[in-house]
């Protein structure tokens, strides 16, 4: 069986993609910081803040390699130029950046 790791699984895109895996007959794992509102046989939840790297090695010892990674998880802030305050941004660049790198 194909196995699928999905982020932002809990909600939004990252929850439409797993509910679309399932129905295709794949195995996903999902990750995201709140619990999704469904559970199948085939879906495993992993309660992960994939902003922290610590948190994402930690999630990637639990599973096997899968063979598809969807990084749906994301947050959005916006303000003016140079007004963006500077732990945000990089909170975000961890969030888009570094864990598309890392996972």
């Amino acid at each position: 069986m194909k196995r699928a790791m999905v982020t932002g699984a809990s909600s939004g895109i990252g929850a439409a993609v797993v509910r679309q895996l399932l129905a295709d007959s794949w195995q996903v794992i999902g990750m995201s910081r709140s619990l999704p509102p469904f559970s199948q046989p085939n879906f495993r939840h992993l309660m992960v803040d994939v902003s922290k790297r610590r948190a994402q090695l930690a999630a990637l010892e639990q599973i096997a390699p899968p063979q598809a990674i969807i990084h749906a998880a994301g947050s959005m802030a916006a303000a003016t130029l140079g007004n963006l305050d500077p732990q945000r941004s990089e909170s975000l660049w961890r969030l888009h950046v570094d864990a598309a790198q890392t996972l």
